[in-house]
Parts: structure tokens; sequence; C-alpha cells
């Protein structure tokens, strides 16, 4: 029987408001195992996914390196990957989750010749009913699938194409260039990561910026970031995973009190 891995990973993702209760639990729906590579957490994260109670959760700890600067995540990403055992492996942030309708379409293709599979990706931002599917202003965008599954003993890891510090690569080629044997599919992922409370989105930007520039960013852009009025955004009518309806229902109210004082697109300009 081919075995299929799931693995995330992450650092006090309870005080970043992550999903990785809900995250963990989506993909033990359709995997042999998931491997958690936690940073060091304090906020109570190795015990909520302990209390889980399900003996396929492999729990690791690797203290974070941000010493190794730009390439950190992928770094993290991969010793993640290495420490999977599946035929296949599945590629979760700790804020996205599958749901779980998916589950057999993904035991079924990892039945396939295939070496990777993109699934789409749906950017909840500010609401859970908002969505973004629009380039951003400055010339980037909101990408709307890439590579999660992955076949194992191939050589794939994760590293940098281009802007993408953590994508998947083998041979010191992007996985996803067409000379690979890799499919597209109609799988949907949930990516809540912008889908928290403002103070703790302000905090996320702060540290992503410098984190993927320099420190110096933030001395020639205006700071606090003016984020985008979901009001504004791709209205979202599906359905969400079953593990996140306690939390939407939960967290609904802080989600949907922002402040109605936008002034016209949020990307600051520089000074």
């Amino acid at each position: 029987m081919v075995k299929i891995s799931a693995y995330t990973t992450c650092f006090n993702p309870i005080f970043w408001f992550s999903t990785i209760e809900a995250t963990v639990k989506s993909a033990l729906k359709f995997s042999d195992e998931v491997v958690v590579l936690d940073g060091g957490s304090t906020d109570g994260t190795i015990e909520l996914l302990e209390a889980i109670g399900d003996d396929r959760i492999k729990i690791f700890v690797e203290p974070d390196k941000y010493e190794l600067g730009r390439p950190w995540l992928a770094h993290k990403k991969t010793s993640a990957l290495n420490k999977t055992t599946g035929d296949w492996a599945v590629l979760m942030d700790a804020d996205e989750v599958i749901g779980e309708w998916n589950a057999k379409k993904i035991r079924e293709l990892a039945e396939s010749e295939m070496w990777a599979f993109f699934f789409g990706t749906l950017h909840f931002y500010r609401d859970w009913n908002r969505i973004q599917i629009e380039p951003d202003k400055k010339g980037g965008g909101w990408y709307q699938s890439k590579i999660y599954m992955v076949k194992k003993g191939l050589g794939i890891h994760h590293g940098s194409v281009g802007m993408d510090r953590d994508n998947f690569v083998i041979n010191g080629q992007p996985l996803a260039d067409s000379k690979f044997m890799r499919a597209r599919t109609d799988i949907k992922v949930f990516h809540y990561g912008w889908c928290r409370p403002d103070s703790v989105l302000l905090m996320k930007k702060w540290t992503q910026e410098i984190d993927w520039w320099s420190p110096e960013y933030w001395k020639t852009h205006e700071f606090p970031f003016q984020f985008e009025n979901p009001n504004t955004l791709t209205e979202f009518t599906g359905q969400h995973p079953k593990w996140m309806k306690d939390l939407i229902k939960e967290k609904w109210r802080w989600i949907r009190e922002f402040n109605n004082d936008w002034k016209g697109f949020p990307w600051v300009k520089t000074k």
C-alpha cells in the first residue's frame, strides 16, 4: 500500500492565530503520518497537538536558524520533508487546511507515475468569506496554485525559485518546470494566513518584510501598514473544511469588526 505523509513547520502558531490544529486534523484525513517540525514554541502548541491523541502525528523540535537568512525557510521545510517516511509527501503550512472532500482524491493521486501535483490555493483575506484573486499593484500577485504534493526518493527538496524562497527544486531546477513530470489538479487548499486580528497581522507584516527584504525596509516604508478593505474583494460562497467551523464561529466577531477608514489601495509607497 502506498504511504502518504503530510508535513508542516511552525513556531508559536497559537500566538500567531494560525490554524495549526485544523491543519493537522485535516492532514490526518488523507495521510498515514503527519510530521510537525516546531521551532521551539512556548505557546502550548506541542501540548495542543499531543492532545489530539493520534499516534500518526510525529512532532520534532528544532530551534529556528534565523542566522541562515533568506535560505532559512527552505532549510526548515526541507528538514521537515526529510523526516517524512511516506512514498509521497504533502506540504501544508500552519495556516492552511484541506477540505475533507479531497481526501479520496489525494489518495488516488498517490497511485500516479507523476513526480508532483499542483493544488489550487484560496487566499482568505481579513474575512472568512473574502478571497484575494487579483494581482497586487506592486506587480506581484496572489498565486492561484502551487506544487503541494511530491514523490519521495527523487531528490526533491525546498529551495529558492526567483522571489519564492521555499519552492520545490530538483537537481538545482524548479520542479514546476515543464520538463518534469507534474500535473495540475482541482484540489483546493484553504489559506487563512491573512485572516487574523489586525494587531497580529501588523506584527506579521512588520516581521515579514524585514525577513524578506532587510532590517532597513521600514526606514523607507510607512508603518502602520494600510491593509485592504475585505469588502472590496471577491466573495467566497463555498464550504469551509469542517475543522474550521468552530474556529470561524468563535472568531467571527473580531474578523468582521474592522476600522472603516480605508484610504485607497493598501500597499504603502516608498518615500
